[in-house]
């Protein structure tokens, strides 16, 4: 069984690498067949004064978007333009969820926008006009719509503290402005391909800084993201999330949520996130997480689990050459600590399987709260979970442990470990391990053995 469950992480480690080389391909030789047309917002009546609202300048500019095919190249000069998202007309995709046109609205295959200036959202107005509690309303700086091959480069957004960065809440409306949002129509499922999402600044947004739905071989790389929701993807394939940084996020600044294939979480770097993870990795296939920094977030540094939205769980991810450092921040979590593997709320319908967690960094204070674990918790249905030659420094509380088994899980290895810190660490099992469970080549971890089951344990100097 153990050479089985070794053999199973090899090969998801090499199918995983090969993936990698597959996200870095050219996603298209082909070109445009008509000639771009070039616009600005200036040209239709903008000050960029930072004082005037220039809503009005850019839905003029809409208009003339919308009536043609071509590829458009958008420019926003330098200059700071003042926009009011309810000057946009608005459109309730499901009950409770409202939706506006995007200021800048890509909607041909092959468009671009460009950014020397900053977009920033009008403060002092009553944005909750008309709006119920607990419904949400959606606008982004910019929308790519059902196209294919478009560019956001360089866009600076600026909601200004109007949008709701503390999350939804039931008893208020909910605001949320979005920088960059690619999305389907409703009930269509086709993948939009070769986006991309580079250079761009997203400050006090309140919705997701970057957010992307059905997308093939789209590329989310170079942003910065301050006081937002996080960037990332949902149902799409081969896409990458590299090079981003993020600080105080609200939600998981990194996320790839619900039936993504083969994607790409990469030298992203997040600090002091205020209620999620640093990474969610949800209802996805074939992801790798590596040469991530990831410090001080409320929950986890990364979860891996079942996603709630599109009902699946996850399978086949690598998490490798990442620091984590002193998360778990928030005793309101349940399951604290540097890594969830699994759903820690209640038991999850679809597995979590085939997790491979090696050569990563953990550097721990000691102040995940009582009884929490504070690198590795396996949570609600988390199988075939490999924890290797990882090292982690710092202290842990009495009450803390290296590998905590919350629930029970099957085909378990902690092999090549290495903890560095004030006193020897703990394997702690709260409940069983079906199987294969190994606990080989540590050093200075030991296994608790009261709260064990050993009958199912093996122990190997």
């Amino acid at each position: 069984m153990f050479n089985r469950s070794i053999l199973g992480s090899l090969m998801v480690i090499c199918l995983l690498g090969m993936q990698t080389n597959q996200l870095f391909a050219d996603p298209s030789t082909s070109k445009p067949s008509q000639a771009t047309l070039k616009l600005n917002p200036m040209d239709f009546g903008a000050t960029g004064d930072g004082q005037t609202d220039d809503s009005e300048s850019f839905n003029r500019m809409h208009e003339v978007m919308a009536q043609t095919t071509r590829p458009i190249h958008v420019h926003i000069p330098a200059g700071v333009y003042m926009v009011n998202p309810l000057k946009m007309p608005k459109i309730e995709l499901s009950p409770g969820i409202l939706r506006t046109k995007a200021l800048i609205h890509l909607a041909n295959d092959y468009s671009k926008v460009t950014c020397d200036g900053v977009i920033k959202v009008i403060k002092g107005l009553n944005y909750t006009k008309g709006i119920k509690n607990g419904h949400e309303w959606y606008w982004s700086g910019v929308l790519i719509n059902r196209a294919n091959y478009c560019t956001v480069d360089g866009l600076n957004f600026d909601g200004n503290g109007t949008g709701t960065y503390t999350g939804w809440i039931s008893k208020q409306p909910n605001l949320r402005w979005q920088g960059v949002s690619a999305l389907g129509a409703p009930g269509d499922t086709n993948l939009y391909v070769g986006n991309r999402v580079i250079n761009c600044t997203v400050i006090s947004g309140g919705g997701q800084a970057i957010g992307m739905q059905y997308q093939k071989q789209a590329i989310i790389a170079h942003n910065h993201v301050q006081d937002s929701s996080g960037i990332g993807f949902s149902r799409s394939e081969d896409c990458q999330i590299v090079n981003n940084t993020s600080i105080r996020s609200h939600d998981a600044p990194y996320l790839a949520n619900g039936r993504c294939n083969n994607i790409l979480i990469a030298n992203n770097i997040s600090r002091g996130t205020t209620n999620g993870s640093g990474i969610d990795v949800v209802g996805c296939s074939n992801v790798i997480v590596r040469g991530n920094i990831i410090e001080d977030s409320a929950a986890w540094g990364l979860l891996i689990g079942f996603s709630a939205q599109q009902k699946n769980g996850c399978d086949r991810v690598l998490v490798e050459g990442n620091l984590f450092v002193n998360n778990g921040r928030s005793v309101d979590t349940p399951m604290n600590g540097e890594i969830c593997v699994g759903r820690p709320w209640s038991a999850s319908p679809d597995p979590i399987s085939h997790v491979t967690i090696m050569g990563n960094q953990f550097k721990l204070d000691g102040t995940h709260g009582p009884d929490k674990g504070s690198m590795i918790s396996i949570a609600h249905n988390a199988n075939h979970v490999v924890v290797q030659n990882n090292t982690a420094h710092g202290k842990l509380s009495q009450s803390d442990a290296i590998v905590t088994v919350w629930q029970p899980t099957s085909d378990l290895i902690l092999k090549g470990n290495t903890w560095m810190g004030n006193n020897e660490a703990r394997v702690v099992l709260k409940a069983p391990v079906k199987e294969a469970f190994v606990i080989q080549d540590n050093i200075n971890i030991a296994q608790t053995p009261k709260q064990a089951n050993t009958n199912s344990a093996s122990n190997a100097d």
